[in-house]
C-alpha cells in the first residue's frame, strides 16, 4: 500500500495549525507573499512553526522574493522547506536552497485550458528544468499566485515514459487528490 502525505498551506492562526496537526498532516505551509490574503510575516511563521511536532514540516512559500529575503526569513524557521511559487529560475531556487542547506519545492502553474494558440503546458520539460527540486507542486494558473480554488486537466500519458519527479504535490481537495494520487502514484497531496 502506498502512503500519501498531506500538506496544507496558508494557515495563519494557532487554532488552524493545531487542527491540521490533529488531522494528521505531514507539512504546513506559511505564505510569505505579502500580496496574499493568507500572508504571514517570517516572525509569525516562526511562532506558528513552534507548534509543529516532530515529523510535521514547516514550508515557507515565496513568490518572486529576493535571495536576501528568502535567506533572512528562512533562518527564522529552522528546518523549513522552501517553496518557490513565482517566476524563480531553476538556478535561483537551487542556489538559495543550497546556501541554506534546505529542501525545496517548485510550484508549476498549469493553465487550464492552455491559452489560445499556445501549446499545452509541458510538465515533462518543467520537471526536467527543475530536476534538482525535492518536490514539484502542481497548481492551477490563476490571476495572482496560487490558492485560487481552480482545477486543471492533467494529462499524464506523456510523463509515463519519462523519469518522474521524486515527489508530486497537488493542490486541490482531498477527494480529487486521492483520485489523482491513485492514477499517477503521487506520494503527496497539498490542500491550499
Amino acid at each position: 500500500m502506498t502512503y500519501t502525505s498531506i500538506k496544507i498551506c496558508g494557515l495563519t492562526r494557532e487554532a488552524d495549525v493545531d487542527c491540521a496537526v490533529q488531522a494528521g498532516v505531514n507539512a504546513i505551509g506559511f505564505v510569505l507573499y505579502f500580496k496574499s490574503a493568507r500572508y504571514v510575516s517570517a516572525e509569525r511563521a516562526a511562532q506558528l512553526s513552534l507548534r509543529l511536532p516532530s515529523f510535521v514540516s514547516p514550508v515557507l512559500l515565496y513568490v518572486n522574493a529576493s535571495e536576501e529575503e528568502v535567506i533572512s526569513s528562512a533562518k527564522q524557521v529552522p528546518g523549513a522547506w522552501l517553496q518557490f511559487h513565482g517566476d524563480e529560475s531553476p538556478e535561483f531556487c537551487l542556489r538559495v536552497a543550497q546556501s541554506l542547506g534546505r529542501r525545496w519545492i517548485r510550484a508549476a502553474r498549469i493553465p487550464d485550458p492552455s491559452p489560445s494558440g499556445q501549446a499545452p503546458f509541458n510538465l515533462v520539460k518543467y520537471a526536467l528544468d527543475y530536476s534538482q527540486a525535492n518536490a514539484l507542486l502542481l497548481d492551477t494558473h490563476v490571476e495572482g499566485y496560487g490558492g485560487g480554488g481552480k482545477t486543471f486537466q492533467l494529462v499524464t500519458s506523456a510523463t509515463k515514459r519519462q523519469r518522474s519527479p521524486r515527489f508530486v504535490w497537488w493542490t486541490h481537495t482531498c477527494k480529487r487528490g486521492r483520485r489523482y494520487s491513485s492514477s499517477t502514484r503521487a506520494r503527496l497531496v497539498a490542500v491550499c
